[in-house]
């Protein structure tokens, strides 16, 4: 088991390791969107798309090696927990290595995703990195279903 699996009875670990946290004024969470970019296009969904009214080019991402230079930063500022959302992340190439990095860090994880991109194969890289959670969005395609 990895530091940060949760497992049966774990959860209370991971509470308390939140609470004590707050309590000591440690930097918690970290929320942070990886890419704009996402394979989907939601209607509901605040990011402006290419031929949408107002679009415009987003600021460049991270590279790779600036997203370590990150996590790096984080970790010397002892933040506990890395959410990843976006857009997509698994849109990112690159993802993999970025999350894999922040584990070898120790920190929690928790990633946000539209789900659509995950294979079978995909399922076991993020097994591997045992996040803390893995957030799916789950939309009905009319209101009636939804």
């Amino acid at each position: 088991m990895t530091e940060c699996e949760v497992t049966p009875g774990s959860a209370s670990r991971v509470s308390a390791l939140l609470g004590n946290a707050a309590f000591s004024h440690r930097l918690v969470t970290v929320h942070w969107e990886l890419t704009y970019r996402c394979n989907t296009r939601c209607t509901h969904c605040y990011a402006v798309k290419p031929g949408d009214s107002g679009f415009q080019a987003p600021a460049p991402e991270l590279s790779t090696d600036e997203c370590f230079r990150v996590i790096d930063e984080l970790h010397a500022n002892n933040a506990l927990q890395l959410v990843f959302s976006g857009g997509e992340i698994l849109i990112r190439p690159d993802f993999f290595d970025i999350a894999s990095y922040a584990r070898s860090k120790k920190f929690l994880l928790r990633l946000l995703t539209n789900g659509t991109l995950v294979t079978p194969t995909v399922a076991d890289r993020i097994k591997a990195l045992a996040p803390m959670s893995v957030e799916i969005s789950l939309y009905g395609a009319q209101a009636k279903t939804h």
